[in-house]
């Protein structure tokens, strides 16, 4: 039995949608506490038979604060973001949810500070800190997560990309693909591409896919730009350095899903929008040889 597919649609009427053989139902959205006056959910995530929401809800007397719902055994279960109330999605900062291991985790954004938004595990009660996962400095410098892969509360890897000064006169800036692994609550550095990551999905065998856009590796305050760097696909094993793979991305990757050794990529050319798919090889197993005889 195929495991059903969820879509949210975000904008002036989000809606929730379920595959349902070779058709989507809608699914009604979760009834809010009272004294709510309106509910956005901004992504979701799906594991098994549980289905989280993640977005913002909004009081008279409370403002808007980050609230999640969760549907498990056909019932909705509704808890704000109790750590902090200001919490809230920040623009430009992608909101991210994950659900794996029985652990739903999300990304906070805070007005003002210079961590711009952190990873919670809001399984947990109160939430729990897993570590920031898009920081600016006054400086100009940041390091930004268009996406992550997470394969527990304990066990985050996020991509995006890097952006920091190249001389000493702080008049040029680089841009280049970042990748950071939350492990534990300790953030760690691991190989990225030069292109900037913009989507990221894990293959059932423990691989990840990654896909990029189109950059340039630094910016002059004159004006003067690099040349671009072409987006790519790439397949990562571990936390080993990315292997390219094969395909045209487009201006950008805008996601990517994948299902045993298929992924597809929805990418973004201009005004286009085109859904590409990649059969990519099963991972290889080490073989053990016995003494000979």
């Amino acid at each position: 039995m195929r495991k059903p597919q969820w879509i949210l649609t975000t904008g002036a009427t989000p809606t929730l949608w379920r595959s349902q053989g070779n058709h989507y139902v809608q699914v009604p959205q979760p009834a809010m506490p009272a004294g709510t006056l309106q509910w956005d959910p901004w992504a979701l995530a799906a594991d098994g038979g549980t289905v989280v929401l993640w977005g913002s809800s909004f009081g008279p007397t409370r403002g808007s604060q980050a609230t999640s719902a969760r549907l498990a055994g056909g019932r909705w279960s509704v808890t704000p973001f109790s750590t902090d109330p200001r919490g809230q999605s920040r623009p430009g900062v992608p909101p991210l949810v994950g659900l794996a291991q029985g652990r739903f985790v999300a990304t906070v954004g805070f007005p003002g500070g210079h961590v711009w938004s952190t990873a919670y595990d809001l399984t947990a009660a109160p939430p729990r800190l897993l570590g920031a996962t898009h920081v600016a400095y006054p400086t100009g410098e940041e390091w930004r997560t268009n996406d992550w892969v997470v394969r527990s509360a304990a066990d985050i890897t996020t991509w995006g990309s890097q952006r920091m000064w190249t001389d000493a006169t702080f008049t040029r800036q680089s841009l280049r693909g970042l990748c950071k692994r939350l492990v534990n609550g300790t953030t760690g550095t691991c190989p990225a591409p030069e292109w900037v990551v913009s989507a990221a999905t894990a293959l059932p065998d423990g691989r990840q896919v990654i896909g990029g856009e189109d950059t340039v590796p630094w910016r002059h305050e004159d004006g003067s730009t690099g040349p671009v760097v072409q987006g790519g696909f790439a397949v990562v094993t571990g936390q080993s350095t990315p292997v390219p793979v094969a395909g045209d991305p487009g201006d950008a990757v805008v996601d990517l899903a994948a299902r045993s050794t298929v992924t597809w990529a929805i990418t973004r050319t201009g005004t286009t929008t085109t859904i590409q798919r990649a059969l990519l090889p099963a991972a290889s197993k080490a073989r053990v040889v016995g003494p000979r005889r």
